[in-house]
């Protein structure tokens, strides 16, 4: 019994912990899409690509965090066995529709 609820709570915090990694994510693709929309502007000019190399600078960086934050997600909270198998058949759906995206 002390297992299962360790290994609930193990659990409850790894998806914890994976859900602020996607916020992270999430903040660094928005950083991106934004210095990506300068490059847009019709007024583009060296003061504008100024800012646009610095929010990539500031989503490179927010990308690194990312990493870094799910490195540690994974040494601290190791995926359980079910979780692997799981996530192995999501990435098993995802290759087949992109496979079978390419096709059509």
């Amino acid at each position: 019994m002390y297992s299962q609820h360790t290994n609930a709570h193990l659990t409850a915090c790894r998806r914890l912990a994976m859900e602020q990694n996607e916020n992270l994510f999430e903040e660094a693709n928005a950083l991106n899409r934004s210095a990506i929309d300068l490059l847009d502007r019709p007024d583009l000019d060296s003061e504008i690509f100024l800012q646009y190399l610095q929010l990539r600078g500031r989503a490179d960086a927010k990308f690194r965090e990312a990493l870094d934050h799910l490195s540690l997600i994974n040494e601290q909270f190791p995926a359980l066995s079910n979780e692997r198998e799981t996530l192995s058949g999501v990435k098993q759906v995802a290759s087949a529709s992109t496979n079978g995206s390419r096709t059509s």
